[in-house]
This record gives C-alpha cells, sequence and structure tokens, in this order.
C-alpha cells in the first residue's frame, strides 16, 4: 500500500501521534493556580465570572465561557485539561491545510508533524488555559484568509469575522493578527484591491462586536492603563533568542543545552531559506509580473511571525522603548500566536533541501529526537512540574490524618478548595507589610492563630511559589522552594510554634508546626 493510494493516511497518523502526545501524562501533574483559577471562574455564577474578568481588566470570557460548559462532563484534571488536547490536535489539522495551501500536501504534512511533536505547543495544550484555544481560531481565520485571497466569499468573511472575534474574545494578543493583516493588505491594496476593502468592512464589524467589551472595562474600572499584569519582569537582549529556543524545542532540556541550540538553528535556516520565496518576480523585458499566491502568503506569515515577537521585546526590553515605565508584556505562552508561522516558514525553506534529500532527513531526524527528549523532560522530571498540590495533600493526610488545618496567605485559597474536598480547615494569615515583623502583623498573625488552634494545636504552614520565567524555565522557582532564608512569616512562627516537619515539593512547601500555649 502506498501513500499515494491513501493520501490522508499520513495525515491521519500525524493527528493520532498530536493526540497520543498531547494524552499523555496528563493528569500525571496537579493543576497550578493559574488552572484552578479556571476551574473556579468555570464553576462560579456567571454575573460574578463577568464581574471578576472586568475588574481585573487583563483577561477576556470567551474561553471561560467554554469552560462552563466542559467542565459540566467533570472537573477532575484529565477532564479539565481534555479540551486542550483536543484543540492543540485541531490546531495539527489546520496547520496541515494551511500548509498545503502554502506550497503542497507535502509542506501541510511537515508542518503539521512538526506542530504535533513540538513540546512548546504539547505543553500548553495540556494545561487549562486558553493558550491552546487562541492558536487554533487564529489558524482558523488565517485559514479563512487564504481561502479570501483566491475567492471573495460572504460566508468565507463571516467565518473569518467569527474566528477573529472570538480569538479577541480569548486573549488580547488577538489584536496583533488584526494588525498583521492591516500591514498585509495594505502593503498589497494594489493587487488584492477587492479583498482589501472587503477586510476593512470586515474588520469594522468585528470592532463593534468587541467594543461592548471595551466599553465595560473603560466605564466600570479605571481602564487598560493598569490591566498589564504586574508579576512580568523587564527583559533583556537574550531573551528573544531565547523564545526562538523554546519554539523549537520547548524548554525541557534546560537554559543553555546545545542540543537546544542546534535544534535552533537547524529551524532559522530553513527560515532563512524560505525567504528566497518573498521575492517579486520580473519578466524577460523587466516588467514585475503580479505576486503569486505563495509569495503573497510567504509575506503575511513572514509578518505574522516577525510583528508580534519583535513589538513586545522592544517595549518590554529593559532600556527599551519605554524604559521607565517598566511596562512588559513578555512572556512565551502570550508569544504561542507566533509558533505556526515559524514552523510553516522553517518547513517551507526545508524544501528546497529537496535535491539534498539525506541532509533534510537528517535534520527532521534530529528534530525529532531533540523534541522527544525534551518532552519526556517537562513530563516525567519532578522539576518541571507545574506544581505539587495534590501530593501535598496526600502527604498532609499520611503525616496528620487527625488534623487538616492550613494556614497560608490568600492565594493558597484556591488549592484548599480543590484539593481538600471540604476536609481542610484553612486560615489565612497576612502577607508581611515589610521585611521585619511590625506590631499589626504580630497581632493579625496572634489572631488567626488563635482561630486556628481552636481547631487543632498541629498546623500545615503552606506556601506557593510561582515560575515566572518567561520561557517557562523553573530553576528560580525550585531554588526559591529549597531555600532555607527565613521569611518574616517564618521569623514569627518559629517563636510561637515548634517546627515538625517540612515537605518540599513543584511549587509548594508545607510546614507542620505544633503551636505552644503562649499563642492562643
Amino acid at each position: 500500500m502506498s501513500w499515494q493510494k491513501r493520501p490522508l493516511l499520513p495525515l491521519v497518523c500525524i493527528l493520532l501521534l498530536a493526540f497520543a502526545l498531547r494524552l499523555a501524562g496528563l493528569d500525571s501533574q496537579s493543576l497550578w493556580w493559574d488552572e484552578l483559577k479556571t476551574w473556579e471562574r468555570a464553576t462560579m455564577p456567571l454575573e460574578e465570572m463577568f464581574a471578576g474578568l472586568i475588574g481585573i481588566r487583563d483577561q477576556v470570557p470567551f474561553y471561560y465561557w467554554l469552560m462552563r460548559f466542559w467542565s459540566k462532563i467533570g472537573t477532575e484534571p484529565f477532564i479539565l485539561r481534555l479540551f486542550s488536547v483536543y484543540l492543540g490536535t485541531v490546531s495539527v489539522a489546520l496547520l496541515y491545510q494551511i500548509g498545503r495551501r502554502l506550497n503542497g500536501v507535502k509542506l501541510g504534512r511537515l508542518a503539521a508533524f512538526l506542530l504535533a511533536i513540538s513540546p512548546f505547543h504539547i505543553w500548553y495544550s495540556q494545561e487549562v488555559r486558553m493558550y491552546a484555544l487562541l492558536p487554533a481560531l487564529l489558524l482558523l481565520a488565517h485559514l479563512a484568509l487564504l481561502r479570501l485571497l483566491q475567492k471573495n466569499s460572504f460566508r468565507l468573511w463571516l467565518l473569518y469575522g467569527l474566528a477573529i472575534t472570538a480569538a479577541l474574545y480569548t486573549h488580547y494578543f488577538a489584536f496583533f493578527v488584526v494588525l498583521i493583516h492591516y500591514i498585509f493588505f495594505v502593503l498589497h491594496m494594489r493587487q488584492i484591491r477587492r479583498q482589501t476593502t472587503s477586510w476593512f468592512m470586515a474588520i469594522l464589524v468585528v470592532g463593534a462586536a468587541f467594543a461592548p467589551w471595551a466599553y465595560l472595562v473603560t466605564t466600570r474600572t479605571s481602564g487598560y492603563s493598569a490591566a498589564v499584569p504586574g508579576w512580568i519582569n523587564l527583559i533583556q537582549w537574550s531573551d528573544l533568542p531565547q523564545t526562538l529556543t523554546v519554539f523549537a524545542a520547548g524548554f525541557g532540556l534546560g537554559r543553555s543545552s546545545w542540543l537546544t541550540a542546534l535544534c535552533t538553528a537547524v529551524f532559522l535556516i530553513g527560515i532563512g531559506s524560505s525567504l528566497h520565496f518573498l521575492r517579486k518576480k520580473k519578466s524577460v523585458d523587466g516588467e514585475q509580473w503580479p505576486l503569486s499566491p505563495k509569495t503573497l502568503h510567504a509575506r503575511l506569515l513572514l509578518i505574522w511571525f516577525v510583528l508580534p515577537l519583535t513589538f513586545t521585546f522592544l517595549i518590554s526590553l529593559e532600556n527599551g522603548l519605554l524604559p521607565t515605565t517598566g511596562f512588559s508584556i513578555y512572556h512565551d505562552r502570550y508569544l504561542i500566536i507566533s509558533l505556526p508561522p515559524f514552523l510553516l516558514l522553517a518547513a517551507l525553506g526545508w524544501q528546497r533541501w529537496r535535491r539534498q534529500l539525506p541532509l533534510l532527513e537528517l535534520a527532521l531526524l534530529l528534530i525529532t529526537v531533540i523534541s522527544s527528549l525534551a518532552l519526556w523532560q517537562q513530563v516525567d522530571n519532578p522539576a518541571y512540574a507545574r506544581s505539587g498540590w495534590q501530593t501535598a495533600f496526600d502527604q498532609m493526610e499520611a503525616i496528620s490524618p487527625e488534623t487538616a488545618v492550613v494556614i497560608g496567605h490568600k492565594d493558597i485559597l484556591l488549592p484548599v478548595s480543590y484539593y481538600g474536598n471540604g476536609r481542610v480547615t484553612f486560615v489565612q494569615i497576612p502577607p508581611p507589610e515589610t521585611d521585619e515583623i511590625t506590631p499589626l502583623f504580630a497581632e493579625t498573625m496572634n489572631q488567626q492563630l488563635a482561630f486556628a488552634a481552636k481547631h487543632h494545636n498541629l498546623v500545615w504552614h503552606a506556601e506557593q511559589f510561582y515560575n515566572f520565567d518567561p520561557h517557562g524555565f523553573p530553576d528560580v522557582r525550585n531554588s526559591e522552594v529549597t531555600s532555607t532564608d527565613q521569611t518574616v512569616t517564618h521569623r514569627w512562627l518559629i517563636t510561637r510554634a515548634q517546627q515538625l516537619e517540612q515537605i518540599r515539593l513543584p511549587g509548594v512547601r508545607l510546614t507542620l508546626y505544633l503551636l505552644l500555649e503562649q499563642s492562643e
């Protein structure tokens, strides 16, 4: 049986591979705080969800609205994450269709295979967040746009408009794609004038559809001026190439892996080779012909790849375009919108190597092996785990089954609500005001510990540590978990309680204390 007689068989195999890789180890990691927040929003009253999203201003509701329906199937980690698994697999199918339109079936298969084994995409296809939905919607809009360049159809414009609107209501970074399409149509207006006019009309409708949300945010809060998450730090010049290494091979092999650097180099060589398709062709008499559909598509992909990376890098760079504001929106999970053109351009460039088939096969083998190693680390290495909350509650119950009193800051309430299953008494303690124990802090702590002592004289102090690295490397978070530095809360607790046990897990630290009589 040859591939020619079964032309869809390779695609089916790629899709099955993509689904299997995204399904592997799906419930082996605990839900981390952001995923738990998705669960909370999906299960709270609809009015409360909308009010909360409007209040924080940096989130939009479409993904959470979809999760309200999906969570009715179940709220176990496996079920909640399965939605993203399906979306990630759909993205692979959409990328195949886009690649096929760009340069034939072989390119479609190659691009789909690259996304299927991408450790970066697999990571976010296993998370209860919107980072699998967003690329799927943008790929759908892109596919509709490609067909519109050949056939100006109302149904296709409707599909495009719905996909873009849904993407805007999924994540604010979808505005980059609107800007990308604007630049593309302005640059090529003379050749595709009719589609350009239709695009402007369609985007006006999209803007009208998004306007109600923008109105609510700007009228019920102080607007978007304070909507940028404060936890995203300014970046350095090294962060841009680091993002490209994550696109190429994920973050599972570490920050300075030579294998990841080699894999990235192969991708960049492919992207460099694809620039050949961007040039205008001249006729024999020197006149320039209209751009071919392939050239138009390649140019659109290049703008799609470069613009989000460049813009977010320059405004988030320390001493960059906004040096005094501390403004930063640079994070690889936001920039996942640039992953599809990264893969498509690389695959397009590699097709120029068809005469050197052994070289192309070697490159693909290299990428497959390195991606497999990185993916194995991301799934099986505890250092890369999103969190260890399930294990934390299992160990708390095993060590002190007669007590279930947990003290911690406000952010501990979500894990307690999900994994405690109503068996745990949570007592919130205040965050320190300064690096010293202030009278107000001491007084509040005394009150809260007195309340905890009414339930039991054994309490668990739970601490949560977040991975703020823009590329997903967990080394800083892990070092904070294992650090022996005494925080203000620790220094106060050891004067009022006896430390009995400490458990360190990915992103979580638990300390068991015996409350002394003077703390009551």
